[in-house]
């Protein structure tokens, strides 16, 4: 019995000491293991860290103002001259359309928003030999020649499906493009043809 009774006592004390072992082990691990505070001294080995400005920029806060390195392609202009003196395209707005906004695109294409008989189209000009520079780019229902109703210009492309559609047409030096995203007509968007 006091055999038994010793076996116990040093089973106890040898798990006791294997308690202690494993909470030194445990502290030293956190002490190693956890976030070490910044100093207030100076950068370790004597490297000097670059400054960090955090002042805000001019556009801060402001929609719409993401800076991502690439220039923005569209310029917004007050007028139609202004307009032709950017991209060197002259144009003409049918006497009838109500601008709502003029636009270059790449400072090579005219782009000229209009109200015209209850819907809004976009009349495009550029320098370009390409057939279609309306920027729709779909499967149309319908794709037909018609004449338009000015004879300076004379055969042109009307691709349409529903209330969508564009009417497209190349003199050999200008792409020109109606389009109309709904409330799209074929005798209205004739009529904005303009050479």
């Amino acid at each position: 019995m006091r055999r038994e009774l010793g076996t116990a006592i040093v089973l106890r004390w040898i798990v006791i000491a294997a308690l202690c072992a494993l909470i030194v082990a445990a502290s030293l691990w956190l002490t190693q293991c956890a976030p070490r505070r910044q100093q207030p001294s100076g950068p370790a080995n004597g490297v000097q860290e670059p400054a960090v400005d955090h002042t805000p920029s001019d556009t801060a806060g402001q929609v719409g103002q993401v800076d991502v390195g690439l220039p923005n392609p569209i310029l917004d202009h007050y007028n139609l001259e202004e307009m032709v003196a950017t991209t060197g395209v002259e144009m003409t707005v049918p006497a009838e359309a109500e601008v709502v906004s003029y636009q270059s695109i790449n400072k090579e294409m005219n782009q000229i928003e209009v109200l015209f008989r209850g819907a809004t189209y976009t009349l495009r000009k550029a320098r370009s030999s390409e057939a279609d520079i309306s920027g729709f780019y779909e499967r149309w229902g319908t794709v037909e020649k018609m004449r338009a109703p000015n004879a300076d210009v004379g055969e042109v492309t009307v691709s349409r499906s529903s209330d969508r559609g564009v009417v497209t047409w190349n003199d050999g030096t200008y792409a020109h493009s109606i389009a109309a995203s709904q409330g799209f007509d074929i005798a209205n968007a004739l009529s904005l043809v303009m050479p």
